[in-house]
């Protein structure tokens, strides 16, 4: 289904009228859904791997494919009461690709979780330490950085002795 569609409700004469083809745009919406969720399987895989580089680079083919969908969505907004009488068929393959894109997203947004939280458990871990190195070279101070109250003792206590 083709149709024509102008930029506003005006016709102006500097902004000519463009055409849209529904199912053209609708199919290449299905394969940028598939083309992202390839992109999110490689990313996922990477972070199971702790592949950091190469799930950064995933990044960006990710944005890239992300502004190509809105692009195409954008489009279609503009004769979205024409969308019902699409192709049961072209229908089917979208509403599949989308709950397959729902259940890679879950399955991505649980590794990053994962990958997050430990994380969190390495910096813990490094702070401990760091702390623990501090405290035991330094005795007038505690691990939490803090002066260490038996270090204002001993000094006072040793100067009452001199005196």
């Amino acid at each position: 289904m083709v149709i024509e569609n102008r930029p506003s409700q005006q016709v102006r004469k500097d902004k000519p009228k463009y055409v849209i083809n529904i199912e053209k745009s609708l199919s290449y919406i299905v394969h940028l859904i598939a083309e992202l969720s390839a992109t999110m399987d490689r990313e996922v895989d990477a972070l199971e791997k702790y592949d950091i580089e190469n799930f950064l680079i995933h990044q960006g083919e990710k944005a890239r494919l992300v502004k190509s969908f809105e692009f195409e969505a954008q489009k279609l907004l503009t004769v979205r009461e024409k969308l019902k009488e699409i192709d049961p068929e072209l229908r089917r393959q979208i509403r599949e690709s989308k709950e397959d894109f729902i259940r890679l997203m879950s399955k991505n947004a649980t590794m990053l979780e994962k990958r997050l939280a430990s994380t969190q458990r390495i910096n813990e871990r490094i702070l401990e330490s760091a702390r623990e190195a501090v405290s035991e070279e330094d005795p007038f101070y505690t691990a939490s950085g803090n002066r260490s109250s038996s270090a204002r003792k001993t000094i006072s206590s040793g100067l009452t002795e001199t005196i």
